[in-house]
């Protein structure tokens, strides 16, 4: 199943244009993106929390709008929405700093919400008739992209949305692992969530394709530094767990955690501040007791790496169990040496993991909201 809409209305598309998010944001060009899971329950569902247009009160847990007997909804749940919604603009503040300033003070943010509330709308009511509704329950996940631009009016803004189902997860509800490609390469633009990323990063994707064909395990490039610094993941952040042993420097976890900590690159090195990367710094000290040290990394420290894992607002925690350096030459990929981890699941990747998924998917955390489409039938 996919869904592009523009401006609130959807469009049709080339067959073959936008098939995967990535096509999508080519196709689109230009403007500020994120992404996320959006998750579907249908039937007289009513337990959960909704977002109020005219509810001023600062608190997050709006009232419940519970369906009529005779009345069929679908309850759509928007994890971190009001993250993302400030990743857009800040990223429009970056990108399109003239537009922004003609917005005036504040405009710029009740502008995006307008945009893109109004798009996401639209985009879940079609994704509703596009399904058979009877029975309750939560449904498959659908992964939500969203763009926003300066429209045709110097103050406007126009969204554009791409929606599609993804794969079942497996019945285990254990995430597969990840297979990392080291790369040197650098975001552009780390401040900022841009379209143009998606063009950028095509030669990474192809260098991924080839080097697959040695190593079928591979699913994401790691970003390295001209330094050797480990930066980010071409789609995710990347974290490491290192377990401190004797007095050594460094913060220390508490309970069953002690001497652990997480370690992750620091946003001024230059990548993205990703929502799930926060989320899980936020979830590991407060639920776990891990502390997150944010330094610079490098594969030649990995014998101190008890587990890694990479993060991203759709796909959540993945556990790596393979980092694989390939230098490129004219002739094509050639594997030159692979660092394996023992534990590609380890204890506390495996605690987070969980955490995380239930922060997703928990209509009442802080920064989430729950949508309620309504049909009269």
């Amino acid at each position: 199943m996919m869904l592009v809409v523009v401006d609130g209305k959807e469009v049709e598309v080339e067959e073959g244009k936008v098939e995967t998010p990535g096509s999508f944001l080519r196709w689109v060009g230009d403007g500020a993106y994120t992404a996320m899971t959006v998750f579907r329950w249908t039937g007289n569902e009513v337990e959960g929390t909704s977002y109020d247009d005219d509810d001023d009160d600062d608190d997050d847990d709006a009232a419940c709008h519970p369906l009529e007997e005779e009345e069929v909804g679908e309850r759509w749940v928007l994890p971190l929405w009001r993250r993302h919604a400030e990743r857009l603009v800040e990223s429009m503040r970056w990108l399109y700093p003239d537009h922004c300033i003609a917005g005036g003070e504040g405009g710029l943010e009740e502008a995006v919400e307008e945009a893109s509330r109004a798009t996401v709308e639209a985009v879940l009511r079609l994704r509703g008739r596009s399904r058979t509704r009877g029975t309750g329950g939560r449904s498959a996940v659908d992964m939500l992209t969203l763009v926003v631009r300066p429209g045709d009016q110097a103050k406007g803004l126009s969204c554009l949305a791409h929606l599609f189902t993804l794969p079942p997860p497996p019945l285990t509800g254990v995430t597969a692992p990840a297979g990392l490609l080291l790369r040197q390469h650098e975001r552009p633009t780390p401040q900022a969530k841009s379209c143009q990323w998606a063009s950028e990063r095509l030669g990474l994707e192809r260098d991924l394709v080839r080097a697959r064909e040695q190593h079928q395990g591979l699913t994401e490039v790691l970003l390295v530094s001209d330094e050797g610094e480990v930066l980010e993941g071409m789609k995710s952040s990347f974290f490491v767990v290192e377990r401190l042993d004797g007095d050594g420097d460094g913060s220390r976890g508490r309970g069953k955690w002690e001497n652990h900590q997480l370690v992750t690159c620091p946003i001024s090195r230059g990548i993205l501040p990703g929502i799930a990367r926060q989320a899980v710094i936020e979830i590991a000290e407060r639920e776990l007791g891990v502390p997150t040290v944010e330094r610079p990394l490098s594969v030649s420290e990995a014998d101190r790496w008890e587990e890694a894992f990479v993060t991203n607002a759709v796909k959540g925690i993945q556990p790596v169990n393979v980092v694989v350096s390939s230098p490129m030459q004219e002739s094509g990929s050639t594997l030159t040496s692979e660092l394996r981890f023992w534990d590609s699941r380890g204890r506390l990747t495996l605690a987070l993991e969980e955490h995380l998924r239930q922060h997703f998917s928990d209509p009442s955390v802080r920064d989430t909201i729950t949508l309620w489409i309504h049909h009269d039938e």
